[in-house]
């Protein structure tokens, strides 16, 4: 599966390097630098991180929790043609919860907190449907290498986790032309594949995983904002 989802991502990369030599002299912008920024925030709720994905669930024991966090992603792009920009692009996202709960085998309150973070690189190739509109659509798939780290801490204990994957995702988004070098985004949600590995510890040993999740909620929103030139 992982080396087919880098065939293709090589074979559209190609063909969008090739077909950029042919349209050149036609496009009045070719290049595009630009970021965007999402966050979440949640109450009453424990978010669970296998570092891939976050859930949130409602423990039985639970008292009080809170969670957010943030995603910055930055990025600059070729135009290959009307419809197509290929790019590359890095990220990074962190996040932090609490949970105040009942211990039901001390029968005592306790808090525990969590925190994770992840960088990632990798190339993205877009196909805007509608370039001519002021207001468009457009699909983006992209490949990518992230790095994740998890922490968490109860009772003066801490566990740590490091996991290294790739990612292959499709995202959907809007685009607004404010002006002829400006646009604003709005990136919708995405379908990711994933596989990697998280790195051995004391207490366990190296293990690998992979998995295929979609994510179309408000904490998948992110704004951003493009400069063409």
């Amino acid at each position: 599966m992982r080396n087919t989802i880098l065939i293709c991502t090589y074979s559209i990369f190609t063909i969008f390097t090739l077909q950029s030599q042919t349209t050149e002299a036609t496009l009045p912008k070719q290049y595009i630098l630009g970021g965007s920024l999402g966050f979440s925030s949640d109450k009453n709720g424990s978010p669970v991180d296998n570092g891939i994905t976050s859930i949130t669930i409602f423990p039985s024991n639970s008292i009080e929790s809170s969670s957010g966090g943030f995603r910055l992603n930055s990025y600059i792009g070729r135009q290959v043609s009307e419809n197509f920009i290929i790019g590359i692009f890095g990220g990074y996202a962190f996040s932090q919860g609490t949970n105040t709960y009942n211990n039901l085998i001390s029968n005592e309150i306790q808090t525990s907190k969590s925190n994770g973070s992840d960088g990632s690189i990798g190339v993205f190739a877009r196909f805007t449907l509608f370039p001519e509109n002021t207001f468009n659509f457009f699909f983006q798939p992209n490949i990518s290498y992230v790095g994740h780290k998890t922490s968490s801490t109860s009772e003066n204990f801490t566990t740590e986790n490091k996991y290294d994957y790739i990612r292959a995702n499709i995202g959907l988004g809007m685009l607004y032309n404010i002006t002829e070098k400006w646009r604003a985004t709005l990136r919708l949600g995405n379908i990711n594949y994933v596989t990697g590995s998280r790195a051995a510890t004391q207490n366990n040993p190296k293990k690998s995983f992979s998995n295929i999740n979609s994510n179309f909620s408000l904490a998948s929103f992110q704004l951003g904002l493009e400069f063409r030139f």
